[in-house]
């Protein structure tokens, strides 16, 4: 982790640079870049095969808005630590909550509904967690997504109003697993 979330944003990007060089890459290459950095070729493979890390992802160090937990996610992070900035605020579940609910959301604004001349990123097209998207996944093989477009149908996220009691504020991720012990209000 950094102190300071522009450090924290070229890290994830240099990753998944790396990532997108990887899929690019031939068999014989990929075997050539597993023995370079000294890692095992199979989990290179993986990762070329998958087309992001074959483990969580989390964000962590400098991360203190909401829109750097959005900004996050949709470079590629799977989750969020957030540490002392909640404290650091005057109403510490307040802050907490809209960073879930940044995270949560994040996946449902569109380009249309920003102001003009806002930065790309604030277009938040993420994926969110491995539960979310394979939830995407398994909707999209069924059909399920074209018919909520069409007949106008908003996902309505089980996180999106969470009672931060049982919420460890120091992780805050979409995922279920890690916030299974989270209550709806």
């Amino acid at each position: 982790g950094t102190s300071n979330v522009v450090e924290a944003v070229r890290h994830v990007r240099s990753i998944m640079g790396e990532i997108r060089t990887l899929r690019d890459m031939d068999d014989d290459e990929v075997f050539a870049y597993a023995k370079r950095i000294a890692a095992p070729y199979d989990l290179v493979m993986q990762t070329k095969q998958l087309g992001r890390l074959p483990v969580v992802l989390f964000a962590a160090g400098g991360v203190a808005t909401p829109a750097d937990a959005a900004l996050m996610m949709q470079l590629g992070c799977d989750g969020i630590f957030v540490g002392s900035s909640i404290f650091k605020s005057g109403d510490h579940a307040r802050h907490a909550r809209t960073i879930v609910q940044a995270i949560t959301h994040c996946r449902s604004l569109r380009p249309s509904t920003l102001p003009p001349r806002r930065p790309r990123w604030h277009t938040f097209a993420v994926e969110l967690c491995p539960v979310c998207r394979d939830r995407e996944r398994e909707e999209e093989m069924n059909g399920e997504k074209e018919r909520k477009k069409k007949n106008g149908e908003r996902e309505i996220d089980k996180w999106a109003n969470l009672s931060l009691t049982k919420v460890s504020l120091s992780i805050l991720t979409g995922n279920n697993k890690i916030m299974g012990g989270a209550s709806n209000s």
